[in-house]
């Protein structure tokens, strides 16, 4: 077993995961250098605004969940991304010491109380012509054995990677790539996660505007077209054990829960949660009972509080937002929403739930002058730092201990 100097660089490592060369300078800046906030302290005088908006989406949602509790709570898996073993960091996961790393990120979340994890696999990695594919494969069935071995739930989801942006360091050219050899690939690649690492979950993907977009594959981002896919996959799948799960983000037409509910074998609907503005928390309740309707489980397999009040040109590539994440003084919100998530489950039988960005349940950035100036990736990176040392000294953030917390309350 590697040292902790080891463990800390790998875990590092992972932890900065998505961002490999960001140079966007934050737009933050405070007007105060003495000014460090700390979690439980009011945000920045130039955050507030979006604090007070945020903060009024998520208690009118709390007044909406309200209004419908009463009945016998339904009993939820909560989980968590195993973010060491996403796959967009490709041959990073190859690396000598690596799987041991993951076990290590795999602990905290078991000592944190989680029963289950998130594993993103996703196209191409899994697919025999992929470089170093077995490789990749004798990685994701040790990951998984490893999951099973300690009786925890696993979702596998098998989205598209985020090739040639800042989240990935894989390079794909899909420039000729048809519907059709996209379906049987991703047919073949399914069949084989499923004999191979055995989840409990499977999600053939919940983010149709990604996948098509990641694709170069417009049609995929139609709920028709998409449902069509769902059921070229599905068509004579060996399931074995599998619940095999599609879906939509809250942000997306409801017509594509809607069709993957009514016109497909699915066993669950899947849901992704981030901008809370619009109708769109009160339309992850509207897809659960959609699923429900239909006669299928409905899992919250993504969801974490995404900090703005714009509708996003692309949700998955923000980076200005994705950096604000990193500052402690959000705990108060991020708590409601993940108070919130658990209570939609509850109250509209959503079987499992997953928050994405669960190093923030180890560590973050106080607000300061300095922080404010840091790039995405030197707030990420330092954030992460922070929160690898405390997984190794067995600590946990504000935010961690409130999701713990969360679980116990629940069981």
């Amino acid at each position: 077993m590697p040292g902790s100097r080891a463990i800390l660089s790998i875990l590092v490592a992972f932890l900065l995961l998505l961002p490999i060369a960001v140079s966007c300078q934050a737009n933050a800046k405070s007007t105060d250098s003495s000014e460090t906030l700390v979690a439980g302290t009011p945000a920045p005088a130039e955050f507030r605004d979006l604090y007070a908006a945020l903060k009024g989406d998520l208690d009118g949602f709390d007044t909406y969940l309200g209004s419908k509790d009463g009945g016998t709570p339904y009993p939820v898996v909560f989980g968590a991304e195993l973010l060491a073993a996403n796959g967009n960091r490709g041959t990073d996961l190859l690396k000598p010491g690596t799987l041991q790393g993951t076990f290590v990120n795999l602990d905290s979340l078991q000592k944190l109380g989680v029963q289950g994890v998130t594993i993103n696999v996703p196209y191409p990695l899994y697919t025999p012509d992929f470089p170093q594919y077995q490789d990749y494969v004798n990685y994701f069935r040790q990951v998984a054995a490893e999951v099973h071995r300690r009786g925890m739930k696993l979702d596998v989801e098998t989205g598209v990677v985020f090739h040639d942006t800042e989240y990935s360091p894989i390079k794909v050219d899909f420039s000729g790539l048809t519907l059709g050899k996209y379906e049987s690939d991703a047919r073949q690649m399914v069949q084989a996660i499923i004999s191979d690492m055995h989840p409990d979950y499977l999600d053939l993907g919940a983010e149709p505007d990604t996948h098509s977009a990641l694709l170069g594959l417009p049609e995929l981002n139609n709920p028709q077209d998409y449902t069509q896919y769902v059921n070229y996959v599905l068509n004579g799948l060996d399931r074995g054990s599998t619940r095999v799960a599609a879906g939509m983000g809250t942000w997306s037409n409801i017509a594509f829960a809607e069709n993957l509910a009514k016109n497909t074998t699915l066993d669950c609907v899947a849901i992704h949660v981030y901008p809370v503005l619009k109708d769109w928390l009160t339309k992850a309740a509207s897809i659960a009972q959609i699923a429900t309707a239909n006669g299928k489980q409905a899992i919250l397999d993504e969801c974490w509080l995404y900090k703005t009040t714009a509708p996003p040109a692309d949700i998955a590539d923000t980076i200005s937002v994705y950096r604000l994440d990193a500052y402690s003084f959000w705990t108060p919100l991020d708590e409601q929403f993940l108070a919130g998530m658990a209570k939609l489950c509850r109250v509209y039988g959503i079987e499992y739930m997953s928050p994405f960005w669960a190093y923030f349940f180890f560590g973050n950035l106080d607000y300061s002058a300095e922080n404010a100036r840091l790039t995405y990736t030197e707030t990420v990176t330092q954030a992460n730092r922070v929160a690898t040392q405390n997984i190794l000294d067995g600590k946990r953030s504000a935010l961690g201990d409130f999701y713990a917390s969360l679980i116990e309350q629940n069981r």
